[in-house]
C-alpha cells in the first residue's frame, strides 16, 4: 500500500508541474505581449528579448515548475516519513524558492544568449 501511495503522490506532482509547464506559463505570457506556444518544446522557436526569456523561459518556466515540484517533495517526505526535520518550514521554502528563482533567472539568460541573441556591440571606427 505504501509504494502505491508514493507513486500516486508523485504523479499527482507531476501532473500538477506539467499543468504549469503547458498552461499556466502560456496564459501569464501574453500578460506580458508575448505569444508563448502551448508546449515547452516549441518554446526555444519563439523570438523574445532578454527580459522576456529571463521572466518567461527562466523564471516562471524553469524556477516557478522547480519551487512547486521540490515543496510538494518537501511535503511528501514529511508526510510519508513523518520525520520533524522532513517538515516544510518557511525558512526552508524561502531557501528553495531564492534558490529556483535565481536558477530560473540564469537559465533565461543562457538560453537567450546560447541562440547567438548577444547584444550588440559598436564597432571602433577603422
Amino acid at each position: 500500500m505504501l509504494i502505491l501511495e508514493i507513486i500516486l503522490y508523485y504523479l499527482f506532482v507531476a501532473l500538477v508541474v506539467i499543468s504549469w509547464m503547458f498552461f499556466a506559463v502560456p496564459l501569464l505570457s501574453r500578460l506580458f505581449g508575448a505569444s508563448l506556444p502551448l508546449s515547452p518544446w516549441k518554446w526555444w522557436r519563439a523570438k523574445f528579448n532578454l527580459w522576456q526569456s529571463i521572466l518567461l523561459k527562466g523564471v516562471f518556466g524553469w524556477g516557478v515548475g522547480m519551487i512547486i515540484f521540490i515543496t510538494a517533495e518537501h511535503y511528501l517526505d514529511w508526510r510519508l516519513h513523518g520525520r520533524p526535520e522532513d517538515q516544510l518550514t518557511l525558512g526552508r521554502f524561502v531557501d528553495i524558492a531564492y534558490t529556483w528563482l535565481l536558477g530560473g533567472v540564469l537559465f533565461g539568460g543562457m538560453t537567450h544568449l546560447g541562440r547567438g541573441n548577444f547584444p550588440k556591440t559598436k564597432q571602433p571606427p577603422p
